[in-house]
Order: structure tokens, then sequence, then C-alpha cells
């Protein structure tokens, strides 16, 4: 970790000052064409890490431990809402992120733009409630034990840096586990659903669905590995909610989530204090709660995934992308718990499909870097 979370709340105003290292941010937003691609051959993009848990394979990681009494969530500062007679539709992405809304992708990646007017007719009512902070199991996100989905990797798009991504889900439901209360949920058996920038140092927002009884649905957003994680608190969410997620790299060890219930159109925004920046991947992921087995939840369509870089070019989820698959074992012969679909290349979607529950294991790791 460079340096502490700031210890104090900056002005809402003050979010557009941080926006001075994202292109189009002060301007007017870019529609550039959508550039020709393909993967670099034989090149791989392994993270820069102070202390990576994904430096070697095979490396159990033990799951960090903190107090409530101590925990801070100072690295959350700045949230924001519309200002009188603001116009989404004109603004810059600077101006957007003032007024609470997630920046504009480019014109390269039309279904993004598409999902992105969606959740801006959507956002009608802001909240930002002072967020909690937990502790969690997440150091084990790097196991192919625990993580489904797909990663774009920047060797495969010029080896330029991502800025953000953003993603579409229909909110699955789990059932009911009756071992575990409200006294005791945090130790339930949960899944979540996310998106969000890097490998061992990620930058991440999502929704986390707890077999307790009674189930429970909450959102997040995270720093990792520096141990920053906390509960939003809003906006609540219930199996069959459309979300609508976003994470952007300002610079400057900055970083701004949205996330949005479409369905309810509730919306919560922060600018976070976030030392740890991996921005080499845009990830669109599930994750096994380490501590238990993982939850039934179905088939779950994710939908108008993208990913922008640092000249905010933006581009769709493809096939081009890596993909991660969940077995007990985290290995090609294990018992299937999670498996995504294949990227369908003409809308950017594809499938969290569950197979299995358990068995589950918490020591194996990585089978070389993505």
């Amino acid at each position: 970790m460079r340096h502490h979370p700031l210890k104090y709340v900056i002005a809402t105003s003050a979010i557009a000052a941080a926006l001075f290292v994202l292109p189009g941010a002060t301007g007017l937003r870019a529609a550039p064409l959508r550039p020709t691609h393909s993967p670099a051959s034989g090149q791989s993009s392994v993270p820069a890490t102070r202390s990576s848990p994904a430096a070697s394979a095979n490396q159990a990681v033990t799951a960090g431990t903190c107090s409530n009494s101590t925990a801070s969530t100072d690295w959350l500062l700045a949230s924001a809402s519309p200002s009188p007679n603001f116009d989404p539709m004109t603004a810059t992405n600077a101006q957007l992120m003032a007024n609470g809304y997630p920046p504009e992708p480019s014109a390269s990646d039309p279904s993004g733009v598409e999902a992105w007017q969606n959740a801006v007719s959507h956002a009608i009512s802001w909240s930002s409630p002072a967020p909690v902070y937990i502790c969690d199991t997440s150091g084990s996100s790097i196991y192919n034990g625990v993580w489904a989905g797909h990663l774009a990797n920047t060797s495969a798009y010029g080896n330029i840096n991502f800025l953000e991504t953003y993603s579409v889900w229909t909110q699955h439901s789990v059932p009911t586990d009756p071992n575990y209360d409200d006294d005791d949920y945090s130790l339930a058996p949960a899944v979540s659903s996310w998106t969000g920038l890097g490998y061992a140092d990620i930058l991440q927002a999502g929704v986390r669905s707890i077999s307790a009884d009674p189930p429970m649905y909450e959102a997040w957003v995270e720093d990792f590995p520096a141990d920053l994680m906390a509960y939003t608190g809003s906006p609540a969410i219930a199996p069959g909610d459309q979300i609508y997620v976003s994470v952007t790299y300002l610079g400057d060890d900055q970083t701004y989530f949205f996330i949005e219930n479409e369905t309810t159109d509730q919306v919560y925004n922060r600018v976070g204090d976030t030392p740890d920046v991996g921005l080499l991947h845009a990830d669109f992921l599930i994750e096994r709660s380490v501590a238990n087995y993982l939850p039934p939840f179905g088939r779950t369509e994710v939908s108008d995934n993208g990913f922008c870089n640092s000249n905010w070019v933006c581009y769709g989820l493809t096939t081009d992308s890596d993909t991660y698959v969940m077995t007990s074992d985290c290995a090609s012969n294990g018992v299937l718990l999670s498996e995504p679909s294949e990227v369908d290349n003409s809308n950017n979607s594809f499938y969290q499909v569950f197979y299995n529950k358990s068995p589950w294991s918490n020591t194996c790791g990585v089978s070389g870097n993505p």
C-alpha cells in the first residue's frame, strides 16, 4: 500500500476536480471508430504488483482479518447527485460524474452506449448512505476455485491500459440456508457478481448474494488487496432486478464507482481513494466466498459488457477474452461448480451458469497468469 486512505470527506463538487486524467472528461465525449485488433501472438500480460497472491501456481492465500473497531471507510470520498435542470445527454464525462452519472462509453462500443442511455434514463433516485466496512475473505479472489467468468486482457488491445468497465445483469436469487441467520450471515454461503479492473490489484464493484435465513442481497465496492471493502447500503436489490455497474479509474489513485438498480431507479456513486490499482484486465465475474459452498444461483445473463482504454476507445466484450471456470480443485478434471457460456460477439453478452455447490477447496491457486 502506497499511502493511508485520506482521513476526510471531500465536497460533492470536488468530483470534477479528480477527473483530469480521464480522456474526454473536460471536452465533448469523443466517438472514435472501433479499431481493428487481434490478440498479440505469444504475448502475455503479467500484472506488476507489490505482493501478488497470484505469484505462483497452487499457492494458498490466507484471508486477512480485520476489526470493525479499527477499520475505516474514509477511503470512500465524495458522492454526487444531479444539479437542477442538468441534462446528461449533452454533458461531458466530467460533468456526468460530477452530477452522479456514469461516464458514457465512446461510440466504438454501440451496445455499451445503448446500455448507458438506458441506465441514465432510469437514474431517478440518488442515495449514498454511510458505507459499512466489512471483513471478508476476498483475498482468495484469484483462485480458479472461486472465480467464473471472462477477463479481457490489454495484450489483445494494443497493450494500452484500461480505465473503465461496465456491465448489466439480472439479479439472480439464492436459496435459504437455515443454518445462518441475521447474527452470522457473514459466514453464510455467498456468491458475488461484479465487474472491475485488474487481476492481482483490483478495483471492483458488484452485488453479493448471501444464502442466509432469509437470503440477503447487498451492493459493495472494493480496492483489493488494500483491504478496502464496504457494503454501500444502496441501492436496495432483490432477485429479478436489473443492475448496471461501472468502475472508472480517474488517475492519482482515485476511482469512481457507480451502481444502479434500473428496476427501482435507485443510484449509488462514490469516488474512492484506491492505492492498489490494476489496469491490465477488465473483469466480468462471479466469485464464491471462500468461507463456504457455492450457493445455487441458476443461470444469469450478463449483458452489454464493455471496457474503455486510456485513449477512451471503448470495446464490447468478445471471445478474445480469457475464460475462468470454477471447479472443486482448480483443475479441469475437478467437479464443475460454475462455468460461463461463450461470449456472444453480436451483443457482448454471456451467461453465468451454476452446476454444483460442492465440493470446494481453498488450497489450490492460479494455473499461470491471465
